[in-house]
């Protein structure tokens, strides 16, 4: 494994391994760097990701003859996050109003996931709309983060086991594909390059940098838990489903 404890006068400290080569000192349990156990996590993230596809690789070998299923539908719709993307843990509130997302994982990678919560509260308790929680998230959030970090967030998010292989089927039946998320703009356009061309993406955040990296503002859009349907009504009538 490549994180290993190394004891000493009754005091535990951290090592990490890299490449298999490279050991480096990630502190002490109760006193770690952050930015080396950050180092750490991303390695894994790296590794996780590589498994996973020679997972998914592996897993084609054994079902090629779903590749050749036909699908008679016009258009099937897609949320994002615990959808394409797997949840990044399972907890959820209790009326399924506000499941765990990309944000969560946002703010936590930024160690605030405190005042994510606190605005989180604010929306199960009626307080605030979905527009005006995530309104407010984002505000938490410029002064604090810069492209960088968010663009390794949208990186690191793990697509579900098989997705690939559903939107090979779909596209090769002519079946319409789009997504409608309450999550980021440009985590729904990497699924649009990674699955082969999701034919349409809606979502909901969508942040804006400046040359420097820092945040510039964003756009929110209306395409959170309560205003879908009708995005799917419009998408519906676009593609010939239903009359205008």
């Amino acid at each position: 494994m490549p994180l290993s404890i190394s004891k000493q006068k009754d005091r535990e400290y951290l090592y990490f391994t890299l490449n298999g080569v490279k050991r480096v000192y990630l502190g002490t349990p109760d006193k770690p760097n952050e930015e080396r156990v950050k180092e750490a996590i991303h390695y894994l993230d790296n590794k996780m990701k590589g498994y996973l596809e020679e997972k998914l690789r592996l897993e084609g070998y054994l079902h090629k003859e779903i590749k050749d299923l036909k699908i008679d539908y016009k258009v099937i719709f897609f949320d994002l996050d615990g959808v394409i993307y797997d949840k990044p843990w399972y907890d959820t509130s209790p009326d399924g109003a506000a499941s765990v997302s990309s944000w969560d994982v946002l703010f936590k990678e930024l160690g605030i996931y405190d005042a994510h919560e606190r605005l989180k509260e604010k929306y199960l308790k009626g307080i605030y709309t979905y527009p005006e929680w995530t309104e407010a998230a984002c505000s938490v959030l410029k002064p604090l983060i810069d492209r960088e970090t968010f663009e390794r967030v949208i990186k690191n998010r793990p697509l579900v086991t098989g997705a690939k292989e559903v939107f090979e089927i779909l596209r090769k039946s002519g079946v319409k594909t789009v997504v409608i998320t309450g999550s980021f703009y440009q985590l729904a356009e990497r699924a649009q390059e990674e699955l082969g061309g999701i034919d349409r993406i809606y979502a909901h955040c969508k942040f804006i940098f400046n040359k420097d990296g820092s945040v510039k503002g964003w756009e929110i859009n209306k395409t959170d838990y309560e205003h879908k349907a009708d995005v799917i009504g419009e998408v519906c009538k676009d593609y010939g489903i239903i009359e205008k």
